[in-house]
């Protein structure tokens, strides 16, 4: 990389430096031997020459100028100074393409062509030296390569143990009575013990016979005759429903 810098450097410093000599020589000779204002691009490399009141010499002068900043700007190779040297250039490279545009293609314009291509090759140079440059760490960044650690599975041995036996128990099968709400589950089971076991049972009883058994087998809890007649009731009703 620092060897292309320097290459495209040298072409600039080249450039500015063989263009700047001929600039001063030829107004020194213009000055002090009255030579003739030629070639015409000595005039050409501002916009000022647009203006017809504008004397040569003081076109001369502003093309000297412009070409003398934009060498020095080259020369002292700092990234501000090429920052800066936009400015000249493309004063230079706007003047010479006006001129391009403004006239006919001829070979006699060969001069203006070559400064135009020039003057854009420095345009490009100077554009790629002063854009930033990838740090050290994004392109180390870039060559690493992720190389994620293998993964090793375990095996872990089957259990060859058999499998416990759960043992399930059946539920006891619910009292039929107590589907009635006048019968709690203690009741349901009594009636069951003195052989009333279904609704129909209990519908089809009657309450002296109920009470006799309960007394003769002197089952728990007590119970009283009301209670007896509310039962068989329900279980009438119930019966019904069904």
């Amino acid at each position: 990389m620092k060897k292309k810098k320097t290459e495209l450097w040298m072409f600039s410093f080249a450039f500015f430096i063989f263009l700047s000599s001929f600039m001063i020589v030829k107004s020194i000779f213009i000055l002090l031997f009255n030579a003739p204002f030629s070639p015409s691009f000595i005039l050409e490399l501002t916009p000022f020459y647009l203006i017809s009141s504008i004397e040569e010499s003081q076109l001369l002068f502003f093309s000297l100028i412009i070409v003398l900043v934009d060498t020095y700007l080259h020369i002292k190779d700092t990234k501000k100074n090429l920052l800066y040297s936009f400015i000249p250039t493309f004063i230079i490279l706007g003047s010479i393409s006006i001129f391009i545009v403004s006239n006919d293609f001829s070979v006699q314009y060969t001069v203006y062509y070559l400064l135009f291509a020039s003057f854009l090759a420095v345009l490009i140079i100077d554009n790629k030296r002063t854009l930033p440059e990838p740090s050290k760490r994004a392109k180390k960044r870039k060559k690493k390569t992720l190389l994620l650690p293998a993964v090793q599975f375990k095996k872990f041995p089957v259990n060859k143990r058999k499998a416990h036996v759960v043992r399930v128990r059946q539920a006891k099968p619910v009292n039929a009575l107590t589907q009635l709400k006048e019968i709690k589950p203690a009741y349901a089971t009594a009636l069951e013990a003195v052989g009333i076991k279904s609704i129909e049972d209990l519908a089809g009883s009657d309450p002296k016979d109920i009470m006799k058994k309960f007394e003769s087998k002197n089952i728990k809890p007590a119970v009283n005759q009301k209670m007896v007649e509310k039962w068989i009731e329900s279980a009438k009703i119930f019966r019904e429903k069904m």
